[in-house]
């Protein structure tokens, strides 16, 4: 069973994980089609019933995140299903490389037919869009997430700990046994440079290099900055296993989401001064416990709960031409544990 957001509001339950999809707004042209694309399955296994779920951010259009969510949800479940009969159980390891494999694969495939229409060209990757996957055992005490790019995953356990860093995209949240305090555990580093350990990487790999495209482009920005956008790209994910055994906690949650909420909390919080290191701890999960003991869809209640609709969200300002520029589709998953 997949699901996907189109142009229009979309809020499904599906499998029991909540789903919230908003198409962004841009300035002067008001509400889009939006690129993200969405994926929530269940998979049934000689071993269990495996759940599958992923955001594809689009890039300059929806093409590629299409593409990949046609292609990839089968192809991993087909390997997935393949390694299961070959054997009983599946270490951290193997799962990892499953989702590794797959997703390069795509990638590869989307090069191979671009390379089909334009004769005496090599490239050695190819890549338009940005996505993070989910995927655990029925039992759910393991979580195999791979990302690439600007979507993320994060894990919510409720603790006594407030402290946690600004990378809204995919966190793991965990309460104690009464539901009054949360731990959130992000799953993924950022690959931006705002991350020195990304810019270190890049600083590594390609040494004595002073442009990113070409000297020759620094007068041009908007090339430069768009056209080969970004130029470092790796098509091999980052491979998290998060392991959620039985414990005493309350409630516990994974949350997915395209980048686009980390605009809308840096406009409700960061510019009004909160500090950074509270914003993931509380509000993400106890918002989602409020939602879920009221039976309300967990990933729209968050939406609202960092602005929504309202007259305080960037996208009003968009719309009432008070902000100029594009606010991004908003995608957001949450999976109960």
């Amino acid at each position: 069973m997949t699901h996907n957001a189109n142009s229009v509001n979309s809020a499904p339950i599906i499998f029991g994980t909540h789903v919230a999809s908003r198409p962004g707004y841009c300035a002067g042209a008001g509400i889009g089609a939006s690129e993200d694309r969405y994926c929530v399955e269940e998979w049934v296994m000689l071993d269990g019933t495996w759940t599958f779920a992923a955001v594809f951010d689009g890039r300059n259009g929806s093409a590629a995140a299409d593409f990949v969510l046609k292609t990839l949800p089968p192809l991993l479940e087909t390997s997935l299903s393949a390694s299961l009969a070959a054997a009983t159980h599946l270490d951290d390891k193997v799962v990892g490389d499953l989702l590794s494999d797959a997703i390069t694969s795509v990638d590869s495939l989307i090069c191979a037919q671009f390379l089909s229409l334009v004769e005496g060209v090599a490239l050695d990757t190819a890549l338009d869009e940005d996505i993070a996957v989910r995927l655990s055992a029925s039992e759910g005490h393991a979580i195999h997430v791979a990302n690439l790019g600007y979507c993320d995953a994060s894990n919510y356990v409720p603790s006594l700990s407030e402290e946690s860093p600004l990378t809204i995209q995919t966190v793991l949240y965990t309460s104690d046994q009464t539901g009054s305090s949360w731990q959130s555990q992000i799953l993924f580093s950022l690959h931006n440079c705002r991350n020195p350990a990304e810019v270190a990487r890049l600083q590594r790999e390609h040494s004595g290099e002073t442009g990113a495209v070409s000297d020759k482009l620094s007068g041009l920005p908007e090339l430069v900055d768009h056209n080969h956008m970004p130029p470092y790209l790796s098509n091999v994910p980052e491979i998290l296993h998060a392991h959620s055994s039985p414990s005493n906690a309350a409630e516990k949650f994974l949350f997915i989401a395209s980048d686009g909420l980390c605009d809308l909390v840096e406009r409700i919080h960061l510019d009004k001064g909160t500090p950074e290191k509270s914003l993931l701890a509380q509000p993400w999960g106890a918002v989602a416990s409020a939602a879920r003991k009221n039976g309300k869809n967990m990933a729209v209640e968050i939406w609202d709960a960092f602005g929504g609709d309202g007259g305080d969200n960037r996208f009003q300002e968009v719309l009432d031409d008070k902000f100029v520029g594009r606010v991004d589709d908003t995608t957001i998953i949450v999976v109960p544990l």
